[in-house]
């Protein structure tokens, strides 16, 4: 009775390391636990050398209590052998042992999902029931101020828009910042921006401020709806090498500038298939035709004081304007190109912009004085 009592005892300790075994394999039964954890903490990022020792660390404790399982096993069913005078105990133990087991394979999977969910929950949600829309045009801004732009079709397209979905978590309406504001971020650092054709819902993923992670623009503003971002230097990383081969684009004043003709137009000639925008503003956007960019010029006479540099079809785009308004400002941006006409002229306007391939040419806005609308 006296070895009974000394055997269970040594089986009582052999289960509590099956049970802390089994803690500790269901803790750390997935790399995507570990690393989400690892990630988090270091959230400014790590090197791809840490990364590694990062997540082979929950391996090697999952396979050293593995080991240990194994050998608690062998232990008590040793000592059941030796127990000779009592089969109940036996038969007891062995349901206890498959009673943990049954308990290791559902704790695995029980984890596994509440990872899963907690790893998709909110992921590519900017607003309630909305998921992230796939973009026109992806545009990044690397730290030499170039910009690279990624449009759909493209495998790296399908890998950034990925990479910035999953990014888009735990979703917050924080600050609101004017345009103006927005610009001057933009202005300072390297960024992301998913750019759409319909008007004011762009996202922005800043790389390099310190308090500001993503912002939904709006018509005149944006709002904050991300703090920061996780491991922005690997981001970085993976950004450059996927854009390398990508045409770099700049955005500045000499590619974004504007000549308005000496002569003006009496009516709007038919052959140039010039396209109404608002009442009294018509325009014809070029995008590589040198040929016709040039017959359009010479048909509306169009001279100026000083002459005008050749445009580089490559790198700009050639908007033509014909307006019964003069045109008060001309505001080219990323995310749209705005016009404000003021008052009313007896003849139309002729006008050429020539803006980077930047700038969003399918998303243009018409504004007016307060007595011409």
């Amino acid at each position: 009775m006296k070895k009974i009592f000394i055997y269970s005892i040594d089986i009582l300790i052999a289960i509590a390391y099956i049970i802390l075994a089994n803690i500790t394999a269901i803790t750390v039964a997935t790399l995507d636990f570990a690393n989400y954890l690892f990630m988090s903490i270091f959230s400014n990022g790590i090197s791809d050398n840490s990364r590694l020792i990062v997540l082979a660390i929950p391996m090697i404790i999952y396979v050293l209590f593995i080991f240990i399982y194994i050998l608690s096993i062998k232990f008590i069913n040793k000592k059941l052998n030796n127990i000779k005078s009592n089969k109940n105990i036996k038969i007891y133990i062995y349901i206890l042992l498959l009673i943990l087991l049954s308990g290791f394979i559902c704790g695995i999977f029980v984890i596994e999902n509440m990872l899963a969910k907690t790893e998709t929950n909110n992921v590519g949600l900017v607003a309630e029931n909305t998921v992230l829309p796939e973009p026109d045009r992806i545009i990044y801004k690397n730290k030499y101020n170039g910009y690279a732009l990624v449009y759909p079709g493209v495998e790296e397209y399908s890998t950034i828009y990925s990479e910035l979905y999953n990014q888009t978590t735990n979703i917050i309406n924080g600050k609101v910042y004017s345009e103006e504001e927005i610009n001057n971020m933009q202005n300072r650092g390297s960024f992301i921006e998913l750019d759409y054709n319909s008007k004011s819902k762009n996202f922005i993923y800043f790389l390099e401020e310190d308090e500001v992670g993503i912002i939904r623009r709006f018509t005149d503003t944006g709002q904050v709806i991300k703090t920061s971002l996780t491991d922005t230097n690997s981001l970085i990383k993976k950004l450059d090498k996927l854009t390398l081969n990508f045409e770099k684009y700049y955005f500045n004043d000499n590619y974004n500038y504007n000549y308005t003709s000496l002569n003006k137009i009496s009516e709007i000639p038919e052959d140039l298939y010039f396209t109404q925008e608002s009442e009294g503003v018509f325009q014809k956007i070029i995008t590589y035709d040198y040929t016709g960019y040039n017959e359009v010029l010479k048909a509306l006479n169009f001279q100026t004081k000083e002459p005008i540099p050749d445009i580089e079809f490559h790198k700009q785009t050639a908007i033509i304007t014909l307006s019964h308004y003069n045109i008060e400002y001309i505001k080219p941006s990323i995310e749209n190109i705005k016009y404000k006409f003021g008052t009313i002229t007896d003849n139309y306007i002729v006008n050429i912009l020539f803006v980077s391939k930047v700038a969003n040419t399918n998303c243009i806005y018409y504004n007016f004085t307060e007595t011409n609308q």
